[in-house]
C-alpha cells in the first residue's frame, strides 16, 4: 500500500510539472510576441550601460538590473517611459488585500489598474510596502526585498508636483495608505505638502498651481513663484525635486467658463510651452517633466467645458512634449503622464469620480502606483 501511494505521489508530481512548463512556455511566448509587437526594433545581446551610453543611442533596447530576487537582466521597452504605458485597463481582485481594508472615505482597496505593459515593463505595487497589512496583504521578505529593487530608482529622490486639488490628492490618500504622515507648510500665498515614504526615502510634494496659462504669467512672475515655492522646500529641508509634474488644465477650463471666453488655443499652446521651457532652465537637475492630462470633468453646475476641449488641450501636451524632446529621449526631457487615459468618462463614483472633478482615492492611488514605477525607472537610468 505504501509502494502504491508513493508511486502514485510520483505521478501527480510528474504531471504537474508538465503543466507547469506548459504554462511558463505559453508565458513566455505571450511576452516573446509582446515584444515582438510593440517595436521592430531587433533583439540583441543584452548588455550593462552607462546613462551617457543610453542617452546617446535612444533607440537601443535597455538593459536594467531585473528587480526579482534572481538578480538577472530585463529588457526594458521604450513603451515602459513614454504615454503607452497608461494604457490599460481596470480590475477588481479581493485578493491582493484583507478583508474589510478601506481607503480613507471608505473606498475601495481592491481596484486596480493593469498597464497594458504591466509584465514587459515589470511593474509593481507600491501598496505592498505598507506598514498596514490590512493593505499591503501578506508580505514576506522575498516579496518587500523585490518590490523595493523595483523602486530603487526613488531612493533619495523628490517629486514635486506644481498642480491642482487633484494632484494633492495623490499625497492626501497615498502617504497614509503607505504609512506616513503628510506635513504641510504655509507662508503667505504659497504652501507645500510633502510626505516621505522611508523604506525608500522618496519624497512626494505638492505646490498649488490655480492654473497653466491664467496664472503666475508673464513669465518674471512664474519665476518669482517657483523661487518662493524653492524657498519653503529648502527652509523644512524638502530636497530640490529630481522629478516634475506639472498640471492645471481644469483651473484653465474653469476660468474660460467663468470669464465665459473661448480658448484661444495658439496662445494657450504658447504659454505651455514657455513654462515647460522656464521649468526646465528653473529646475537644470531634473531628470523628468511631467505634463499631467486632465479627464473631461463635469461639476455640480455641470460641465467645464465640452469634450472636445479637455482632448485638444490634453493634445497640446504631448505637442509640447515633442517638441521639447524630439528624439524621445530619456533623461532630462518632457514626458507626459497620461492621467485622462486611465480614467472613465461617465461622472459617477462607479466610474472613478468623487464629485465630477476630483477623482475617488483608489483612482489617485493607482495613478500614483503607475507613475512612481515610471519614475523608478527613469530614476536609475538616468542615475548618472
Amino acid at each position: 500500500m505504501l509502494g502504491w501511494c508513493r508511486e502514485l505521489e510520483n505521478r501527480i508530481g510528474k504531471a504537474l510539472s508538465f503543466l507547469a512548463g506548459i504554462l511558463v512556455t505559453l508565458c513566455g511566448l505571450f511576452l516573446l510576441g509582446e515584444v515582438e509587437e510593440l517595436s521592430d526594433i531587433s533583439i540583441g545581446n543584452v548588455m550593462s550601460r552607462s546613462c551617457a551610453d543610453l542617452y546617446s543611442n535612444q533607440n537601443s533596447r535597455y538593459s536594467l538590473s531585473c528587480p526579482t530576487i534572481s538578480s538577472t537582466n530585463v529588457y526594458i521597452l521604450p513603451q515602459c517611459f513614454n504615454s503607452s504605458v497608461w494604457t490599460g485597463y481596470w480590475d477588481l481582485n479581493r485578493s491582493l488585500v484583507k478583508p474589510g481594508a478601506r481607503m480613507p472615505a471608505d473606498e475601495d482597496l481592491a481596484r486596480r489598474y493593469h498597464s497594458k505593459f504591466e509584465l514587459s515593463c515589470n511593474m509593481t505595487d507600491i501598496l505592498r510596502l505598507s506598514f498596514n497589512e490590512m493593505i499591503s496583504g501578506h508580505v514576506n521578505d522575498a516579496v518587500e526585498l523585490e518590490v523595493l529593487e523595483r523602486l530603487k530608482g526613488l531612493r533619495g529622490q523628490t517629486l514635486l508636483q506644481i498642480g491642482t486639488s487633484v494632484d494633492n490628492r495623490l499625497l492626501r490618500f497615498g502617504c497614509p495608505l503607505l504609512g506616513t504622515t503628510r506635513n504641510v507648510y504655509k507662508e503667505g500665498e504659497i504652501a507645500v505638502s510633502e510626505c516621505q515614504i522611508p523604506l525608500i526615502n522618496f519624497t512626494i510634494a505638492y505646490a498649488f498651481n490655480d492654473a497653466l496659462t491664467r496664472a503666475h504669467f508673464p513669465v518674471e512672475e512664474q519665476e518669482h513663484h517657483l523661487t518662493k515655492i524653492d524657498e519653503l522646500m529648502s527652509k523644512y529641508k524638502i530636497q530640490a525635486p529630481r522629478f516634475i509634474i506639472l498640471s492645471g488644465i481644469e483651473w484653465d477650463m474653469k476660468w474660460h467658463k467663468d470669464n465665459k471666453q473661448e480658448v484661444d488655443w495658439n496662445y494657450t499652446g504658447f504659454v505651455i510651452h514657455e513654462k515647460v521651457s522656464l521649468l526646465r532652465q528653473h529646475y537644470p537637475d531634473v531628470l523628468s517633466l511631467f505634463l499631467r492630462t486632465q479627464p473631461y470633468t463635469s461639476g455640480k453646475e455641470g460641465s467645464l467645458a465640452p469634450h472636445e476641449s479637455f482632448q485638444r488641450y490634453n493634445g497640446l501636451f504631448y505637442s509640447t512634449a515633442r517638441r521639447h524632446n524630439p528624439n524621445e529621449d530619456i533623461c532630462g526631457v518632457v514626458h507626459v503622464a497620461d492621467f485622462a487615459e486611465m480614467m472613465l468618462y461617465n461622472g459617477t463614483a462607479e466610474s472613478g469620480w468623487s464629485d465630477g472633478v476630483h477623482p475617488s482615492g483608489w483612482v489617485s492611488t493607482q495613478f500614483l502606483n503607475i507613475l512612481l514605477n515610471v519614475v523608478s525607472l527613469i530614476g536609475e537610468v538616468c542615475r548618472s
